[in-house]
């Protein structure tokens, strides 16, 4: 029995290592397969949710831009009947925003600012957005898409899509449209989904939330500027991070969308992203201790028959020779 452990230790011993390193370079190569694919997979959900936001941004901005070159809207401003074509204006864009449920509300606003129009006929010559920077950059000739902001109405998140309003080539006031962020998110974020329990969120360059699936309450109210994390992505604004938020670890995708700079993030925790990683792990070591098991009972029996029990008879022969 000892010849047999004196053969047999030192083999084990070199095939349970051999074992053990083949698993880890296996398990090696598998994890950062699975780390690369899985880093372009979010890469491409973080770029492609930023593509469509982008997309549909452009659309609308284009489209507020058409509304305020119409006759329509131009003569509720400069008319011998504004009243009449104020009136019409109102009745249009409110059956614009009932039609498409784009937006939630459509006006129009004199060079002071005061609504003169609106989808909306309770705001009509009570709200004024002029101290609204929206107001004053497209009274100054741009189409802009504005920051979050808390509406003067409701008291709920927007943002706002807004154009100058000219006529005789002077800008006699402007023509915004808001929409409810809370309802931005529902429609183009919350169906995103990372993983099982990851999601896509959205913020400005400030770090102030647009969009935020976990808790729509926090719209303007988290500030991830405030965070590390928070700032590597306003810094870097394109890229892939792993960060801890609230005792979690977290991947990360990050893509900014070019027309306002704002930064889509896909996120999902790591326990998540890289359960597969760990499932062949553990696959990997259960199938290396059959493999080594096995080898080692058909090594002994091997070592036993073969070897050690010829050597013996050989040891006893020797034995009988040596006593005569």
């Amino acid at each position: 029995m000892k010849l047999t452990a004196k053969l047999l230790t030192p083999l084990v011993a070199l095939i349970i290592i051999g074992l053990m390193a083949s698993t880890l370079v296996a398990f090696l190569s598998a994890k950062n397969g699975l780390e690369k694919t899985i880093n372009d997979q979010i890469n491409q959900l973080s770029q492609s949710t930023a593509s469509k936001i982008n997309t549909w941004l452009a659309r609308n901005r284009l489209d507020i831009d058409t509304w305020s070159k119409m006759d329509v809207i131009t003569k509720s401003l400069e008319s011998d009947d504004t009243q009449g074509f104020r009136t019409t204006a109102s009745a249009r864009m409110k059956e614009y925003i009932d039609t498409h449920k784009v937006f939630n509300g459509m006006r129009v606003t004199n060079d002071q600012g005061l609504v003169i129009a609106s989808s909306h006929a309770k705001n009509i010559g009570k709200v004024n957005v002029s101290s609204r920077n929206y107001f004053k950059r497209s009274m100054n000739g741009e189409i802009h898409i504005s920051d979050p902001l808390v509406s003067k109405t409701s008291g709920k998140p927007i943002m706002v899509i807004s154009s100058p309003i000219k006529a005789q080539d002077q800008i006699k006031g402007i023509l915004y449209a808001v929409v409810d962020l809370g309802k931005f998110t529902q429609n183009h974020i919350d169906h995103v989904k990372v993983g099982k329990t990851g999601y896509v969120y959205v913020m400005n360059q400030d770090g102030k939330t647009l969009a935020y699936p976990p808790d729509t309450g926090q719209i303007m109210k988290l500030d991830l500027s405030q965070f590390d994390f928070g700032k590597k992505i306003l810094d870097m604004k394109n890229g892939i991070l792993t960060y801890e938020y609230q005792g979690v670890k977290k991947l990360a995708g990050f893509r900014q969308e070019p027309l306002t700079g704002w930064i889509v993030t896909a996120v999902a925790p790591n326990s998540e992203v890289f359960e597969a990683a760990d499932r062949i792990r553990n696959q990997l070591i259960v199938i290396g201790g059959v493999i080594t098991a096995v080898l080692v009972i058909c090594i002994v029996l091997l070592v036993s028959v073969f070897v050690v029990k010829p050597l013996n008879q050989v040891i006893e022969g020797l034995k009988d020779i040596a006593q005569g």
